[in-house]
Parts: C-alpha cells; structure tokens; sequence
C-alpha cells in the first residue's frame, strides 16, 4: 500500500518537473523584452501549498509573455484559451485538499478536480506545442 503511493508520487513529481520544464523553456525562448517573469521562477512550483497560488501567478506572466511575443510578431494575440483553462486549472486543482465525509460532497469535489486536471492537461500540451513553434521561429532567425 505504502509502495503504490510512493511510486505514484514519483510519477507525478517527474510529470510535474517535465511541465515545469515546458514553461521555463517557452518563458526562455520568448524574447527578453516580452518577458513578464523570469524562467527559473517557474521552478517555485515545486513548493508545496505555495506552487497553488504561484500557478495561478505563472500561468497569467506566461500568458502575457506569449501576448507580447504575437504581438511583436504581428500576429493575432490566439492564448485567451491558455489563460482561461489555467486559470480554470488553478482554481479547480486544489479541492482535493477540502476534506469531506459526505459521499455526494466528495463526488461533486473530486468531478471539479478532475475537470481542473484535465483543463492543466491541455494548458501542457497547448505550451509544449508553443515551445516547439518557439524554438522553430528561434533557428529560423539565426539562419
């Protein structure tokens, strides 16, 4: 029992390190004047009960760094739907930490957390595709 929470502890620490990375890096390849936050603070997220409200924080600077790197392109600002599943993830993520006894509380409770898991699922993804476009953008300007 105890080795099962371990090893899923484990997972989830190397998911959160692989999502932190993504962020650091797309903070990193974003030019130094849209930058709204500096790439290392990401890995405040590590903190525990601390990286809930720093998520929050991050996901907003990243948003806006993102913003400002479209903007300097000349493209259309598309991040509105990062912002609002981030924020959605933010919120929604910690409820897993109300304790309740009531069976329907619980159910209502753990659907919310899995609505907030999803939504941080896609804001992954959505920043991992980003970085990507960042880094292909980044060779194509020293080329």
């Amino acid at each position: 029992m105890i080795q099962d929470s371990i090893g899923i502890n484990i997972v989830f620490i190397i998911i959160l390190v692989f999502f932190i990375n993504t962020v650091a890096d797309v903070l990193r390849f974003t030019k130094e004047e849209n930058r709204k936050m500096d790439p290392l603070k990401t890995w405040y997220l590590l903190i525990p009960f601390f990286n809930y409200i720093w998520y929050l924080y991050v996901v907003i600077r990243v948003w806006q760094s993102l913003k400002n790197e479209s903007i300097s392109r000349g493209r259309n600002n598309k991040y509105y739907l990062l912002l609002i599943l981030g924020i959605v993830s933010a919120l929604l993520m910690p409820i897993n930490s109300i304790p309740t006894k009531d069976e329907q509380t619980f159910e209502i409770l753990n659907s919310m957390k899995n609505i907030g898991f999803y939504a941080w699922l896609v804001v992954f993804i959505m920043l991992f595709i980003e970085k990507r476009k960042l880094i292909k953008h980044r060779s194509l300007e020293n080329s």
